[in-house]
């Protein structure tokens, strides 16, 4: 089982009585920030032994390296709510830093949710109710990312289609929702949180790794709520200006940029000019207009994201947050290869330099 500080003081030794009870053995484990803990160092942080049953955890921020472990060790990963917040435990596939440059683990573990009045509340604070407003924020730009390649590349099938549909209106509902604290708000965050999550999942990933968002955090190096949160703003306002935009410039100089990506990845220049073909071939014979018409139309759908974000932006403390040692992977975003999102058509319209 594992924890952080606070859920294994409140939960700890109850979990552990309920668990010996059924015929356990719990090992639990007090996990440390993993803000600065690689996925490969784990093993020697806790020693799991090889016969384990399940990874079973409470807290949300622990959902990729819960994930990770269950997948590695082939059992199942049992999620014990504290509070209604899924964190990543819908996703596909993980991030996790390993120097310069993040990576992607693709999960197999069987999952499961459990809520149980002795250790969920089902209330939010109006901190975590604007947070889960800001996270749908960028969900929205992941669709929009999403609709960008859709319109590209149309070789959707009808059940990815449906999926696709089923996100957006994910988005749609909780982006609609007021950010008063109630019972009711939670659950209908909460609610629309699992739809989504469920939909990315039935694609695989698609959405949220294909996202500018993701790619983001790949070339930064790191993730947290307050640099998703400035990420986001800033995406906001670069996407609405490429849908205003009338006289694209598609003159990137490939192979300065290139040279940037190499340093900031370690990869070979190589893969990253294949890439920019590709990414040419997709926005040529009018696939960028293509591109931008589909997200400016799902944009105007969502309304003022922008407004989401102004009301929580005092959870982020945005004012004294240092960006600039970021400002390469947000210039980079749309440049990786083996993705595409609409960052691709935001550089192509000569507004990321």
């Amino acid at each position: 089982a594992l924890y952080n500080a606070t859920s294994y003081g409140t939960f700890g030794k109850a979990f552990s009585e309920r668990a010996k009870i059924l015929g356990f053995k719990p090992l639990n484990f007090i996990m440390p920030d993993f803000a600065a803990l690689n996925f490969k160092n784990v093993f020697d942080v806790i020693g799991v032994p090889s016969d384990v049953r399940a990874i079973v955890f409470f807290d949300a921020e622990l959902s990729d390296i819960a994930l990770y472990l269950a997948t590695v060790f082939g059992v199942p990963c049992v999620y014990i709510m504290r509070r209604l917040d899924l964190g990543n435990f819908l996703r596909a596939r993980v991030l996790f830093f390993s120097a310069p440059f993040g990576d992607t683990f693709t999960l197999s573990c069987k999952r499961r949710v459990v809520i149980d009045t002795a250790f969920t509340e089902t209330r939010l604070s109006e901190k975590e109710i604007s947070e889960k407003s800001v996270g749908f924020a960028g969900k929205a730009l992941s669709v929009a990312d999403f609709a960008a390649y859709r319109a590209v590349s149309d070789n959707m099938s009808g059940e990815n289609v449906a999926a696709f549909d089923c996100a957006k209106n994910a988005v749609l509902s909780a982006l609609s929702l007021n950010s008063g604290i109630s019972e009711d708000t939670a659950l209908k965050l909460f609610c629309d949180e699992c739809l989504f999550d469920l939909s990315d999942l039935a694609l695989n990933g698609a959405i949220v790794c294909n996202s500018a968002e993701y790619s983001f955090f790949r070339l930064a190096g790191e993730k947290t709520a307050a640099l998703g949160y400035e990420f986001i703003y800033r995406a906001v306002k670069l996407y609405a200006l490429a849908c205003e935009e009338k006289d694209p410039v598609i003159v990137p100089e490939y192979i300065g940029r290139c040279e940037v990506l190499k340093k900031i990845t370690g990869k070979d220049d190589g893969w990253f000019l294949h890439g920019f073909v590709k990414q040419s071939e997709l926005l040529a014979a009018g696939g960028e207009e293509k591109a931008v018409n589909a997200v400016k139309d799902l944009l105007s759908s969502f309304g003022d994201i922008a407004k989401t974000l102004r009301n929580a932006e005092r959870f982020y403390e945005s004012g004294d947050f240092d960006f600039s040692p970021f400002t390469d992977a947000l210039k980079y975003c749309g440049d990786l290869p083996d993705t595409f999102n609409f960052m691709t058509a935001v550089r192509a319209r000569g507004l990321l330099g």
